[in-house]
């Protein structure tokens, strides 16, 4: 409620066949099961990423080097290969943060990581 109250759109994940996009989400849009049953707005208004728009990252494991292994979709990757312009934030757990991990050219990573000591 804090971000609508201060003029701020909420959008939500919605995956549609190898793509994912985001779609605008407020109190009267119902959350519907989507792919791997995981509940996606019902909504049709779809965000075109820019420099005023911060997406949350998911990941399992993220480097000291904010590298990142997602949950192997590459939905985000291929995303914010659309919309650059994108600022991007993880949020993790202490333990999810290890020295090194494997990347490949095409992997895209946050901008910045957030755990719970950090």
């Amino acid at each position: 409620d804090t971000a609508r109250t201060q003029g701020k759109k909420i959008w939500l994940p919605k995956v549609c066949g190898d793509l994912m996009n985001f779609y605008l989400y407020d109190e009267n849009t119902k959350l519907v099961p989507g792919k791997y049953d995981i509940k996606e707005p019902d909504s049709s208004d779809i965000l075109e990423g820019s420099d005023d728009t911060l997406v949350v990252m998911p990941g399992a494991v993220f480097s000291k080097e904010n590298d990142r292994i997602g949950y192997g979709g590459g939905y985000y990757d291929r995303y914010l290969e659309k919309y650059p312009k994108c600022h991007t934030i993880a949020v993790c757990y202490d333990f999810q943060i290890v020295d090194s991990i494997p990347v490949m050219e095409h992997d895209k990573k946050p901008d910045i990581v957030i755990s719970d000591s950090v």
